[in-house]
């Protein structure tokens, strides 16, 4: 009956995902392996670990945020309002995602003037130089990673597991096939990961479909639970 259905479903949704996620271990190993070879232990890629962990505070962790938030409200929306109800509310979510895409660009740039002087406290001038021109290399990567977590969380709320981590196996290895074109400096690795991003962005973009309307369940909710976790 529907119980065998479900269970198989499950099953189905844990081997693929299972065996996506040890296929994407091994391509950020192949990753790790290609940046160390290209890049090294240079004071070019200190600054690079600079600006990265101050997105990592900033942005990156809004992953987290999605999963924890955005999945569960959306499940929420579709359970309680139907299909109408939960695509416009994804769809307002990913403009959202839109904009605070750009807000959190901006935000970097300012954090990274802001806090270079403590968090680089060890670097010269000319160093901190090089890190305030590396910085905007990381827009690309910043403006498409909030978006395309929000398409993940969509996806995600339909139980669509293995696109999203088929998604992340493609961002690895445009970003590997963009590292090993263009490794001259390290500004290349952002820009690696930013282009990685965008294809996976659209290819979760097209496979969730393009905006359609219908009536949008109150999201308030949702952006005050996101800010929440994330504050």
């Amino acid at each position: 009956g529907s119980t065998v259905v479900i269970r198989a479903r499950f099953a189905r949704h844990v081997v693929s995902t299972t065996g996506i996620s040890i296929l994407q271990q091994f391509v950020g190993l192949a990753r790790q392996a290609l940046i160390a070879a290209y890049f090294g232990l240079t004071r070019d890629f200190d600054g690079y670990l600079v600006v990265f962990s101050l997105a990592t505070i900033l942005i990156f962790i809004l992953s987290s945020v999605f999963d924890t938030v955005a999945v569960s409200r959306l499940v929420q929306i579709r359970d309680r309002d139907g299909d109408a109800a939960f695509r416009a509310s994804s769809n307002r979510l990913l403009l959202q995602a839109l904009g605070c895409g750009l807000l959190l660009a901006a935000g970097l740039m300012l954090l990274v003037w802001l806090a270079l002087p403590i968090v680089a406290a060890g670097f010269g001038a000319a160093d901190r130089q090089r890190v305030l021109r590396l910085a905007p290399f990381f827009l690309p990567w910043v403006l498409i990673i909030v978006p395309y977590y929000a398409l993940s969380a969509h996806l995600k709320a339909l139980w669509q597991f293995d696109w999203v981590f088929g998604a992340e196996v493609l961002a690895m290895l445009v970003s590997i096939l963009v590292l090993v074109v263009f490794h001259g400096e390290v500004s290349r690795l952002p820009v690696a990961y930013g282009a990685g991003y965008a294809a996976a962005f659209v290819v979760l973009l097209v496979r969730r479909g393009l905006f359609r309307g219908g009536s949008a369940a109150p999201t308030q909710g949702l952006v005050v639970s996101m800010a929440n976790q994330y504050l």
